[in-house]
């Protein structure tokens, strides 16, 4: 009976996806607080890829519950995500200075553990097994997996749904 119960657990803890980390928080500019959310799914690539959404307020809740879901729904090629949530999703100043700054906040994270970033330009030392980045930072149109979402059906754009 123990044998059984090894044999039926072994395969889920060796090759399941387990989240190693998951935390809500805020962004504060002037007198607007942004939320803020951060899913880190536990896996062991060297850069760790990631995505970024920037959404309306009233989507945050539903979206922060969708994304977990749809990772353990359906195999994912991205381990972290990251939302920011906006009073609303037109350009203005104030939601691009909280993007820089929640930007700035990951890239710095990520440098720490020796991992892709948004902003600054990075290549791969295969040498020393790390990676070197640059000082320069990109200009925001230029940020790869940055997505702005409209509504949270938008997701399966960028994380794969299961099929309906």
């Amino acid at each position: 009976m123990r044998l059984l119960l090894i044999l039926l657990i072994l395969p889920i803890a060796l090759f399941g996806q387990t989240i190693d980390y998951e935390k809500n928080d805020s962004i504060h500019i002037e007198t607007y607080t942004f939320s803020t959310y951060v899913l880190k799914i536990k896996d062991y690539s060297a850069s760790d890829p990631a995505k970024v959404f920037v959404i309306p307020a009233e989507s945050f809740d539903s979206l922060k519950r969708q994304i977990p879901k749809l990772y353990s729904s359906r195999k994912q090629e991205y381990n972290e995500y990251y939302v920011l949530a906006v009073p609303d999703l037109f350009q203005t100043e104030i939601v691009k200075q909280a993007v820089m700054q929640y930007l700035n906040q990951i890239d710095n994270s990520r440098v720490l553990r020796n991992r892709s970033t948004f902003l600054r330009s990075y290549r791969w030392d295969n040498t020393n097994k790390k990676m070197e980045y640059n000082t320069t930072k990109k200009d925001l149109q230029l940020v790869d997996n940055l997505h702005y979402l409209y509504s949270t059906k938008d997701l399966c754009k960028y994380m794969m749904c299961r099929y309906e």
